[in-house]
């Protein structure tokens, strides 16, 4: 499974539907059509990914109290910061851009 189909199901809460040999991505519990699959791409596009942030902040079954996003020095890629109930900062992922960290970070949330 590629990490944008894991985010659209097991964050964003889509479930796939195909209309006119297209997939499309449809949100069950306010019963929308969302987006074609060939377009959600929150691993890669950044306002996608902060997307992903919003609803995962909203997630009853998220614990993450706060979220940081932090570009590290030297080139060295990007780190998701985060913080539960409110106590301490633990990092929990790095990634090469900062769309890609958001998604790591978000899968990670919802398995903790």
């Amino acid at each position: 499974m590629n990490i944008d189909r894991e985010i659209a199901e097991k964050v964003m809460g889509y479930c796939e539907r195909p209309v006119h040999g297209i997939g499309w991505w449809h949100q069950a519990e306010e019963n929308r059509w969302f987006v074609a699959q060939y377009l959600w791409h929150p691993s890669t596009d950044i306002a996608q990914a902060f997307e992903v942030v919003e609803k995962l902040l909203k997630h009853p079954d998220n614990k993450m109290g706060c979220f940081h996003l932090e570009h590290l020095n030297e080139g060295n890629g990007w780190s998701v910061s985060c913080c539960y109930d409110l106590g301490e900062w633990k990092d929990w992922i790095h990634a090469d851009t900062p769309a890609m960290a958001i998604c790591l970070a978000a899968l990670k949330a919802m398995e903790a």
